[in-house]
């Protein structure tokens, strides 16, 4: 009897379940890929913030890093705040001009976090390891406004304790339009302006924040003064503890620094 004809012909059956294998093997092999690239960047990057500035929660360093140094990544973003008030002064280009000289520096210091800041899912990611990394990663935003400011005042007071001026200043301007109880105020300064009360508080917060870390958060090139000078290019080139001795606006009741 003749042999059977052994053939490697495949059945399209299996055929097709070759084909699925590879290609999940592949898609496997990927995320690995993925995977390992991710932890890869991640231990470039907590090497690369050593020391800490802000706090030993890595979260908490780099989610306050990215605050002092985030804009290099939006040039084009820091000119559009400063369109937003209307034509551009000398005074905010010559701030403009100054901030790309600071983004330099920033570059040459944290190249990875720069880059690793480019991927939303960098700080997602990421561990706290602290009471206030919690805090700030598990905030969710909330169109009522008591607990709205409920969890705003929980960030200040926990960003306060944690002595960590960028979240202090963060916490402090999401503040800056509640309707927060100011009764004890109102009787501390024998005034009902609520303006005037609530200024108070704005720039009292923001002096306690400018004596940590040096007054980084504070400088002139940092986030609050970016701002500040595109509303008030008087105000561009200088510090906040500078501008809130020097630079007065009118409140109601009475003149306070601007905040």
């Amino acid at each position: 009897m003749p042999a059977a004809k052994i053939t490697s012909e495949l059945t399209p059956v299996d055929a097709e379940n070759t084909i699925t294998k590879t290609t999940v093997t592949e898609k496997e092999s990927q995320r690995e890929s993925v995977i390992k690239q991710a932890e890869t960047q991640q231990s470039l990057v907590l090497a690369e913030i050593e020391p800490h500035l802000f706090s030993k929660d890595n979260y908490v360093e780099i989610l306050s890093l990215r605050t002092v140094i985030g804009f290099c990544n939006e040039p084009d973003r820091v000119t559009e705040i400063f369109t937003i008030y209307g034509e551009i002064h000398p005074q905010q280009l010559t701030w403009i001009d100054q901030s790309k000289t600071d983004c330099q520096l920033y570059t040459e210091r944290y190249p990875e976090l720069l880059q690793a800041l480019e991927s939303k899912e960098f700080l997602a990611n990421l561990n706290p390891s602290s009471d206030l990394g919690h805090l700030l990663k598990n905030r969710k935003f909330t169109s009522d406004k008591q607990a709205r400011q409920a969890n705003n005042l929980s960030s200040l007071a926990a960003s306060l304790g944690a002595k960590n001026s960028v979240q202090i200043l963060s916490a402090n301007q999401r503040l800056r339009f509640d309707r927060i109880d100011l009764k004890n105020q109102f009787q501390m300064v024998d005034c009902q302006d609520r303006r005037y009360i609530h200024a108070v508080n704005q720039i009292a917060i923001n002096l306690i924040a400018c004596d940590y870390q040096a007054g980084v958060a504070c400088q002139r090139t940092s986030s609050m003064m970016m701002t500040t000078c595109a509303q008030f290019p008087a105000a561009c080139g200088l510090d906040f503890n500078t501008l809130q001795k020097n630079s007065w606006v009118d409140f109601g009741s009475g003149r306070l620094p601007i905040v």
